[in-house]
C-alpha cells in the first residue's frame, strides 16, 4: 500500500523535471498521420482519400449520398447497426415527426 502524503493540501500535479517534456507527453505514436490512423482501423481507401486534408462532413460528402427519407410505403424498411448507435433514436423521430404531421407511423 502506497504511503498517503503528509500534507494533503498541497498539488499533486506532477513536477515538471528535464526527462519530461514541457507541452505534453512523446507519444509513441506522435508520428502518424490521420491517414495512417484510419488505415490502421481499416477505413476503406476511398473515404480515407475523401477525409485526406478536408473535414469529416466533406469527406462524408464525397463518400455517401445524403437525400430524403421516402416513405417506405411500398416497401418495409430495415434498421441495422451495432449497439448504441441510435437506430431507435432515429425510429423515434421518424414516428414523432410522422405524427406532428399528421401521418399515421408505419409500423
Amino acid at each position: 500500500m502506497q504511503d498517503m502524503p503528509h500534507d494533503l493540501t498541497a498539488s499533486s500535479a506532477p513536477q515538471e523535471t528535464e526527462s519530461a517534456p514541457a507541452h505534453g507527453i512523446d507519444l509513441p505514436v506522435a508520428h502518424l498521420t490521420v491517414e495512417d490512423i484510419l488505415r490502421w482501423h481499416s477505413v476503406p481507401y476511398p473515404l480515407i482519400d475523401a477525409l485526406a486534408g478536408a473535414s469529416l462532413a466533406e469527406g462524408l460528402e464525397q463518400v455517401l449520398n445524403f437525400t430524403p427519407l421516402q416513405d417506405a410505403v411500398s416497401a418495409p424498411l430495415a434498421f441495422g447497426g451495432a449497439s448504441g448507435s441510435g437506430k431507435t433514436l432515429v425510429l423515434a423521430k421518424l414516428a414523432a415527426q410522422n405524427a406532428l404531421n399528421g401521418t399515421p407511423p408505419l409500423l
